[in-house]
């Protein structure tokens, strides 16, 4: 005799229990855990113009002085930009 396949809703109980909730995400994962405050350098464009000052985001950097910077993204985005150094 060959038996039946049971189907997998049959196999076991159902468990229709609410799951429990989810804790809140930070509203961008990328920044969760990057400081709140860094010295941030810009070092020119490597074989480009040779201008004197850069404006990013409404910070003003002077070439090779440092600034201090209070946004998590910018300090995030800094740190893989290779004309910026992060301290």
């Amino acid at each position: 005799m060959a038996s039946e396949p049971r189907s997998a809703s049959t196999d076991r109980p159902q468990n229709h229990e609410p799951k429990p909730a989810e804790k809140p995400q930070a509203a961008n994962p990328q920044t969760a855990d990057e400081p709140q405050e860094a010295m941030i350098t810009w070092l020119g464009e490597p074989g480009g113009e040779d201008d004197a000052v850069n404006t990013w985001n409404g910070y003003t950097f002077e070439k090779g002085k440092a600034v201090k910077v209070n946004n998590p993204r910018m300090i995030a985005d800094a740190k893989t930009n290779r004309q910026y150094k992060v301290a």
